[in-house]
């Protein structure tokens, strides 16, 4: 640094016979100039990957993973920029998780514990635990009259805000049936789900808190769709339009659920929230439809699809405000959501998910995805909004990189908050890049404050001796 401590980093890799170790660790004395953000002490991270293949035949598997994550500072990943193949400057949740795993032909078998750290949180409710995790997988039958029968069963212990504690242990029975067509071109397939909960719970106003509790809960679908297709000869493009409705009933009641949302492609799944231990209760419809331009080759066969477009929404029978608003599953009638992709040529491409009001007058989510390839140059572009009871951000980010020759590259990438009308940061930088060598500069201009995140101007220069070791040097600053 110009005018700071130097940062430190290393890294250290380890293959061993069916395992491999990798630590990734920096260290930084800390601020020379402090202040009422810039506190006083040392900062420092260390990240720890490690897995071990147990055994791996033809059909058994088995491995066990570790990964311990420790970092000194909330901010300390975006203060040093640091972007590691184990760590990113975005990065907000630390993990530390033992895990295993165990799957043999058709059964699988998962367990782990692991505590978490939320670095946006600063009091004692930033951790949580989860210990232990079971998960257990079992295809019960696959028969060629009843379709298949899947069984699942999982055991969770959560403990999370200090003092509140679940202990869940859920078992679902879920079948699909064989596909049949009917007569009319209809092709149908049954589905069905029975769970059974038992929990306790404690200082959990969310759920019952006096005793052990048992909970049976079920859903059973019919899922519907009509293929219609048409192939164009002359301008050799198929088209294929293809309804769809999904009809389900669920008896009983239902806890309220956080957190979920409504999006396409769980909306014809016979159980669409989040949550484990939940099935939404009541009579409801999934009503929507698929619609792809493909090419069509010499021979007749479909080729590679260029455009889709799918879009639908859920009906229900009665309101349920146990179901969240950001879902809007518990209206009468869901949000409009739907996808669409667009294959221009093999150098542009678009993509776009959305939400519309049930009144089909307001979007409430966009998502707009889009890449462009001239030449030695890529574009990326994202832009995302979300409204109403969906969420509240709005914002742009735009990348760019350009290969210069056969060693260099230039990267530019920017984010706007269009809330806000302001920029949060922009980020340029050139590389020069060889089989054992990669040195560049980076300029980044920051635009907002969090803890000791200031506005500023920088330059890094930075230089990497693969795989040996990587060194920066900050502090060109404003």
């Amino acid at each position: 640094y110009g005018s700071e401590n130097p940062l430190l980093m290393a890294e250290y890799r380890q293959a061993f016979n069916n395992a491999n170790l990798f630590v990734d660790a920096s260290y930084n004395e800390g601020y020379k100039k402090r202040g009422s953000t810039k506190t006083s002490g040392s900062r420092k991270h260390i990240f720890l990957d490690y897995n071990k293949v147990i055994k791996d035949q033809d059909n058994i598997k088995s491995n066990i993973d570790l990964k311990l994550q420790h970092v000194s500072n909330d901010t300390y990943f975006k203060i040093h920029d640091v972007n590691t193949a184990l760590v990113n400057e975005d990065l907000n949740i630390l993990e530390n998780t033992l895990s295993y795993d165990y799957q043999e032909g058709d059964l699988y078998f998962a367990s782990s514990a692991s505590a978490f750290q939320n670095l946006k949180i600063q009091d004692r409710k930033k951790y949580e635990y989860l210990f232990p995790y079971l998960f257990l997988e079992k295809n019960l039958f696959t028969s060629e009259k009843y379709g298949l029968l899947d069984f699942t069963s999982n055991l969770r212990v959560r403990n999370y805000d200090v003092n509140k504690q679940t202990e869940f242990f859920t078992n679902d029975f879920q079948w699909e049936s064989n596909k049949w067509i009917s007569d009319l071109g209809v092709e149908n397939q049954v589905l069905g789900l029975v769970k059974t909960v038992n929990y306790n719970a404690s200082n959990t106003p969310k759920y019952k808190s006096e005793d052990k509790s048992h909970e049976l809960s079920g859903a059973l679908g019919i899922l519907s769709k009509i293929p219609l297709y048409k192939n164009d000869l002359i301008k050799e493009i198929n088209h294929l339009f293809t309804p769809k409705v999904l009809v389900r009933y669920a008896p009983g009641h239902m806890r309220r659920v956080e957190g979920s949302r409504l999006k396409y492609t769980n909306l014809y799944e016979i159980k669409k929230t989040e949550e484990i231990d939940v099935i939404e209760k009541g009579l409801s419809a999934s009503i929507g439809f698929d619609y792809e331009k493909s090419l069509l080759n010499k021979d007749g066969s479909i080729g590679n699809k260029f455009f889709s477009f799918s879009a639908g929404q859920v009906i229900t029978a009665e309101e349920d405000q146990d179901l969240p608003a950001s879902s809007s599953l518990g209206d009468h009638v869901s949000d409009l959501v739907g996808e669409s992709s667009l294959n221009i040529n093999n150098k542009l491409s678009l993509d776009y998910k959305f939400a519309v009001d049930q009144s089909y007058n307001r979007l409430n989510y966009n998502e707009v995805g889009s890449t462009l390839t001239l030449g030695k140059t890529n574009f990326n572009l994202t832009y995302l909004q979300e409204k109403e009871h969906i969420g509240n951000q709005e914002y742009a980010e735009a990348i760019m990189d350009v290969e210069l020759g056969d060693s260099g590259q230039l990267s530019f990438s920017t984010k706007r908050n269009l809330l806000k009308s302001s920029s949060e940061f922009y980020k340029l930088s050139y590389d020069y890049i060889n089989d054992c060598l990669k040195a560049g500069l980076v300029f980044r201009r920051e635009f907002y404050t969090d803890n000791d995140i200031e506005p500023e101007d920088s330059i890094m220069f930075r230089i990497s001796l693969i795989p040996l070791a990587n060194i920066n040097a900050t502090g060109i600053g404003r």
